[in-house]
């Protein structure tokens, strides 16, 4: 099992990473759909967190987990809450 674990870990990565990576300039240049794509990213983390915890009974683990819980809500706040986010993202007017 702890196989099992340690694989999915390596190939969540190193799947995650690039997709992350790949984000980085259309969301800096303010295009939509990268905020959206990348919204779906931390959510779908956000859940699957719950299951690492059940899996993972250690007070390290938790720990992380709950800071990743924190910074996922962070950056989804910061990527749909304040004014200048919604600015930076709204469709170029031609």
């Amino acid at each position: 099992m702890a196989a099992v674990r340690l694989a999915y870990r390596h190939v969540f990565h190193l799947i995650s990473g690039p997709v992350y990576a790949a984000l980085v300039l259309p969301v800096v240049r303010g295009r939509n759909w990268a905020r959206v794509t990348i919204s779906f990213l931390p959510g779908g983390q956000f859940i699957g967190r719950f299951v690492v915890w059940v899996l993972f009974h250690t007070s390290g683990a938790h720990a992380a987990l709950l800071a990743g819980w924190t910074l996922s809500v962070i950056v989804l706040a910061l990527l749909w809450i304040p004014a200048a986010s919604r600015r930076h993202f709204r469709p170029a007017r031609t």
